[in-house]
């Protein structure tokens, strides 16, 4: 085992450096980054109503309005997805701001 002096080092990217009981282990991170596309990362994703309730918004999808007539509040109603969610048919990628 080697003694580091006072000083800042330099680890490889993707690496995680963690300190424990006064040694430095250097090693790949456990949770791998999700590869995979998601709803979140739809243009079409964005926060809304998926009830006729003014009070509570969740997470929808634009794309997807419900064919039900509005009652009380006059509010656009969607159906309702998970940041998670695997992306549907009508999936646009979201454009990078600059």
């Amino acid at each position: 085992m080697k003694t580091l002096t006072i000083g800042q080092y330099k680890i490889q990217d993707g690496m995680v450096a963690k300190i424990n009981g006064g040694i430095l282990t250097i090693r790949e991170p456990k949770v791998k980054p999700i590869t995979d596309l998601r709803c979140r990362d739809c243009k079409y994703f964005g926060s809304g109503h998926a009830f006729d309730n003014i009070y509570w918004t969740t997470t929808v999808c634009m794309k997807k309005p419900k064919v039900i007539p509005k009652k009380k509040h006059n509010i656009d109603i969607f159906y309702h997805v998970g940041q998670t969610t695997k992306p549907c048919d009508m999936f646009e990628p979201k454009e990078l701001e600059l």
